[in-house]
């Protein structure tokens, strides 16, 4: 498939990102070289397979359900295809913030807080690090996770990550320093409204508080003898003229 096609077919999958679309030219062009006299696999898939290992590169969703579509084959062909191309092109299957977010469920509110996360620490870390690790992406959505107070077990993601446990530690560690002076927040609606509805619960509380306030006054106060008796004769004598 030529270039041309190759970005036809990626407006298609949704995706408009000119070094996103690049990346799969390269990795397209690197796979023909390697599938000569051994092509089984049409070039479109071929195309399509490469759109999805540069989405992971560059962290951008990917609708898999539509490649599927476009590719013609099934979701198991399809699989079996991609892992011989990552054999081909000398990857792995590229854990990334996406692939790990559509792998445990999360939400696009995690997705797009652990991207965040994940920019500020490459921003802000002093370390030289190898960026294409997988425990990277995967810390970053741990601790999105964690912001959005959901349960994930660690152990999910000290498997992705490829650390042992102490290592993955370690590395919580270091992130939760720097993490903490980003200032990251939940970015739920359910967080939004649950602050929302208890602002307004206080007022109604103090509201509530100060009506009892003064029926408590009124039913307390006591109108001496005296007082009683000159009022009623006023009232009387006004009622007399």
């Amino acid at each position: 498939m030529s270039g041309l096609a190759l970005e036809r077919m990626a407006l298609r999958l949704g995706l408009r990102e000119q070094p996103l679309i690049r990346k799969a030219n390269e990795y397209e062009r690197l796979l023909k070289l390697k599938l000569i006299g051994n092509n089984k696999i049409s070039d479109s898939v071929q195309a399509i397979i490469c759109l999805d290992f540069a989405a992971l590169q560059f962290n951008d969703s990917f609708d898999s359900d539509l490649a599927l579509k476009l590719a013609g084959v099934r979701k198991a062909v399809y699989g079996n295809y991609k892992r011989t191309v990552g054999k081909l092109l000398g990857i792995d299957d590229i854990v990334s913030v996406n692939s790990l977010c559509v792998q445990y469920g999360c939400s696009n509110n995690i997705q797009d807080l652990a991207v965040d996360i994940l920019k500020y620490y490459q921003d802000n870390t002093v370390e030289n690090c190898d960026w294409n690790h997988p425990q990277y992406p995967c810390m970053a959505v741990y601790k999105a996770c964690k912001l959005e107070k959901v349960k994930i077990s660690k152990s999910k993601f000290l498997v992705s990550s490829r650390l042992k446990s102490a290592q993955w530690n370690d590395l919580d560690a270091k992130w939760t320093k720097v993490i903490e002076k980003g200032n990251f927040h939940a970015r739920t609606e359910g967080c939004k409204m649950k602050k929302k509805d208890d602002t307004t619960s206080i007022k109604d509380i103090d509201k509530a508080n100060k009506m009892n306030q003064t029926v408590k006054e009124q039913s307390t106060f006591v109108e001496d003898y005296e007082t009683w008796k000159r009022r009623i004769l006023e009232q009387a004598r006004k009622d007399i003229k």
